[in-house]
């Protein structure tokens, strides 16, 4: 007990050091890059003088402008071949958990290569899949480690 204590205050003390370290470190320097938004483009000397109005409406102008990025952008929809292909992992996934159900046992490695081909399969087929291999665990149908 006592070594974790003194690891703890080890511990501290080192945190401690960073932080003191860290902040007497001068500031990086903003990057030469092109500023992104109006307020980075103002000077230095104009930005606190800047009104709430102001910053709200540039706040606004930014959000509308990350909002048209987000809609301009394609959402990826699933394709028949995928659709298809995702239905025959998850049969073939349902047909090896009835037959390790059958035979009654798995073993580790068959487990850990049942796993990674559930992984591949997308999210809803594969919480239909982990929910029948825990059940069939859980129920003492096979029997192994997950």
């Amino acid at each position: 007990m006592k070594t974790l204590i003194t690891l703890s205050v080890l511990q501290t003390i080192g945190i401690a050091a960073l932080v003191v370290h860290a902040l007497r470190e001068s500031p990086p320097a903003a990057p030469a890059s092109a500023p992104a938004s109006p307020i980075a483009a103002a000077p230095a000397a104009v930005a606190p003088n800047l009104d709430e109005a102001r910053l709200r409406a540039i706040i606004r102008e930014e959000l509308v402008q990350s909002d048209a990025r987000a809609d301009a952008t394609p959402t990826a929809a699933p394709r028949p071949h995928d659709m298809s292909a995702q239905l025959h992992r998850r049969e073939v996934i349902a047909q090896q958990i009835e037959a390790y159900r059958a035979t009654g046992t798995i073993t580790d490695s068959q487990m850990q290569e049942l796993q990674a081909d559930i992984a591949k399969l997308d999210e809803a087929s594969r919480k239909q899949m982990l929910s029948k291999l825990l059940r069939a665990l859980n129920s003492g149908d096979i029997k192994g480690r997950l």
